[in-house]
């Protein structure tokens, strides 16, 4: 019952519809020639397409010739009233919701996503051999910013200027598009790398130390343990992971040996604590690793340490900025932390996968 009563609704809303602009054109436009004719609702495009032959009636030659000539129109009036996509874009603020815009402009059609509904393609009354040919456009779409933009090629430009933006390396306007999706605390990470100041360790009296003037430029009191030489573990979690740090004289070789015993342990499944204790380590010798940090951010959220989790998995995107699937590593941490906020960054993840590569493990973390 509820099928035929949908049904007799669209046919009684197509038949008002139907019945209306055949009024209108009737007693307005039907004896007028071939042009575009305004209503208060509707703008009518009305093409007198006279046989192409020596026939007596016009027919399917006739109307394909004047479908042609509706689409010349159609482009034509377009570019005279300067119709053009709608600022409306739900879900997104400036100025990424402007730069969408301009590239559906630039790359899409107009014409092709302007709603028209034919409504007579037959015989002119007044001249057989004449195909009268007529079209609708709802006035309210027919102007400048009238043409809504579908949602899915929205989200579809959004993507690709994520991803060229993160190709590019280009963390400012990547930081700033975050924000407008409001993902402020992945933004937030792109933020830190736009800064030029950095929190120098391990130094000697000969090194050369610029100034550093941001919130994180402070070493925590207290390391967090003994293999936490340089505080840089305590320090992260002073600042939930957002720092930048810079080792002056790093021991690349004696870190890599501790990530590689770190290794084993993990693929093992045991030692969680020695795991730790060499990964802190490491992290000090070498703070801009980025797989010693992931394996530290790994380690963590298997022990249920959220916070330090967190924190390590800043780190981890920090260090490895500009690969996609450092943020699914980031959302596990965020929504352990931030559960409200990851589930916008959840959905964002799983249209991006669709754009770059992520393995199916990323694929299978953030489900769909």
């Amino acid at each position: 019952m509820r099928h035929v009563l949908l049904l007799f609704s669209l046919l009684v809303s197509y038949s008002s519809y139907a019945n209306t602009v055949y009024d209108v054109y009737e007693s307005k436009f039907s004896e007028k020639e071939t042009g575009v004719y305004d209503d208060e609702q509707w703008v009518f495009f009305v093409i007198k397409q006279e046989c192409l032959t020596q026939k007596k009636y016009a027919g399917t030659q006739e109307s394909k010739e004047a479908e042609k000539t509706f689409y010349k129109q159609l482009v034509n009036e377009i570019a005279k009233r300067n119709v053009s996509f709608s600022n409306d874009i739900s879900g997104i603020s400036e100025p990424l919701r402007t730069d969408v815009k301009n590239v559906i402009s630039a790359n899409y059609n107009v014409a092709a996503n302007i709603p028209h509904q034919l409504v007579f393609d037959r015989n002119s009354k007044l001249s057989p051999c004449t195909q009268e040919y007529v079209v609708t456009v709802k006035a309210d779409l027919f102007k400048n910013n009238g043409i809504k933009i579908p949602n899915d090629e929205v989200e579809n430009i959004v993507i690709k200027l994520l991803v060229n933006a993160l190709s590019a390396g280009d963390y400012s306007t990547l930081s700033i598009y975050l924000h407008n999706l409001d993902l402020s605390k992945l933004a937030a990470i792109y933020e830190v790398l736009v800064l030029e100041d950095v929190l120098a360790i391990n130094l000697r009296t000969a090194d050369r130390n610029q100034v550093c003037t941001q919130a994180y430029c402070r070493l925590a009191n207290k390391p967090f343990s003994k293999f936490d030489i340089n505080h840089v573990v305590s320090t992260s979690l002073l600042n939930q992971g957002f720092v930048k740090f810079e080792n002056k004289n790093p021991s690349n070789k004696l870190a890599e040996h501790l990530y590689e015993k770190a290794s084993v342990n993990f693929n093992h499944g045991k030692n969680p604590e020695e795991i730790i204790n060499d990964l802190t380590l490491a992290v000090n010798l070498d703070p801009n690793n980025s797989k010693y940090w992931k394996m530290l951010a790994n380690i963590y959220r298997a022990l249920g340490k959220n916070k330090e989790a967190y924190a390590a998995t800043v780190q981890y995107v920090l260090q490895n900025p500009n690969d996609a699937e450092t943020w699914v590593y980031f959302y596990l941490a965020e929504k352990k932390i931030h559960s409200e906020s990851s589930e916008d960054l959840n959905y964002w993840l799983n249209l991006l996968k669709n754009h770059v590569q992520f393995s199916s493990w990323a694929k299978k973390q953030i489900g769909n």
